[in-house]
């Protein structure tokens, strides 16, 4: 899935494509070293690499964890919960809107 080379410069297209080729989806050199010898900066989780490649080539280099996949369920989980809590008990508790299961959701 890349973008069309048309809309970057071409020295840019070809240095990305290079150092995903290089990168090999984690089998080749590592996206710090990548950075190191690319832009002389190894930061960790590498974001330089993540956001060069997605931003010029539109290829995604990093995967979500499980445990955001996780926690997403969770809360859509308590959301499902919660509103038929609402619909059994229709005015016998306090209203929904007042309980704080869990501050910030």
């Amino acid at each position: 899935m890349l973008r069309s080379p048309r809309r970057y410069r071409f020295p840019e297209f070809e240095l990305a494509r290079s150092i995903l080729a290089q990168w090999d989806n984690s089998n080749g050199i590592s996206k710090s070293q990548l950075e190191r010898q690319t832009w002389g900066d190894g930061s960790p989780h590498s974001p330089r690499f993540d956001r060069y490649i997605r931003g010029t080539l539109g290829v995604e280099t990093s995967r979500r964890s499980l445990q955001t996949d996780r926690i997403t369920d969770l809360e859509k989980q308590i959301e499902a919960l919660m509103t038929a809590a609402t619909q059994t008990f229709r005015g016998v508790f306090a209203p929904v809107n007042s309980i704080k299961v869990f501050p910030g959701l």
